[in-house]
């Protein structure tokens, strides 16, 4: 399953996350798949806020963060610079997904402390030229091009492997755990209007006259003939009332 179940149209414009989106929508329900999760943290011993642009998970066995880049991507070794459309990038993307990956085990190792969490970039628009010619920094599972995202189901196969490898020692979560996980990504705010509080503040707004109310029954208190029309919430009550008392 993914969430959410369509991609968000205040987004769609990230043109690559969204033909990603649409690949990973396809695959089995064996994956839960959590698109563009931003987490805030108490910052203490953890990165006080952080994005991921894809959660991919084989629930209560692995899970892998993917940093997606669209464009043609470089990468220089010798001067290990990342370059986008020929513009070098401020964060790697390697850098970006690992660093994800770590804050997301450690802000939730109660509950997937024991699940393996691996990472991986992913370029939509490019392919590479050689996969034998990977640099050290990234594996060749941990890459996916264009020519593995069209294969994408063959190739989260291959990318869950390597992460289970290489956290051999982790074996599981519980599904109660991994559910509890899953309902905090998933979790909502709901909102109630507490009637003793509105009718405190419905108290004080009417009570008090704000500077704008003032001015203007300075000015109409003269008068004897007056029409006045706004908004509700203007203040036309509260200065009428005001009046008739002076």
């Amino acid at each position: 399953m993914i969430y959410p179940e369509y991609f968000p149209e205040d987004r769609i414009k990230e043109e690559a996350e969204l033909a990603v989106f649409n690949r990973l929508k396809q695959l089995s329900d064996k994956y839960d798949i959590y698109y563009a999760k931003k987490f805030v943290t108490d910052g203490v011993g953890k990165r006080p806020e952080y994005e991921i642009d894809f959660i991919v998970a084989i629930p209560e066995v692995a899970m892998i963060c993917v940093e997606v880049k669209g464009g043609i991507i470089d990468y220089n070794g010798s001067a290990d610079a990342w370059k986008q459309n020929g513009n070098l990038m401020k964060k790697s993307p390697d850098g970006q997904s690992s660093s994800a990956a770590h804050s997301l085990a450690k802000t939730y190792s109660n509950l997937i402390g024991d699940m393996a969490v691996g990472w991986a970039i992913c370029f939509p628009d490019c392919q590479i030229k050689d996969q034998n010619m990977m640099p050290d920094r990234v594996q060749e599972p941990q890459l996916l091009d264009q020519m593995k995202v069209l294969y994408l189901e063959d190739s989260l196969e291959a990318l869950f492997d390597f992460v289970k490898t290489q956290h051999a020692n982790r074996r599981g979560v519980k599904q109660w755990m991994y559910e509890t996980f899953k309902n905090k990504l998933l979790r909502g705010i709901g909102f109630v209007q507490v009637l003793s509080t509105k009718i405190k503040y419905d108290s004080e707004r009417f009570v008090k006259l704000t500077d704008r109310q003032l001015e203007i029954f300075n000015r109409v208190s003269s008068i004897d003939n007056l029409i006045a029309f706004g908004p509700a919430g203007s203040g036309k009550t509260i200065i009428a009332k005001t009046v008739a008392q002076d």
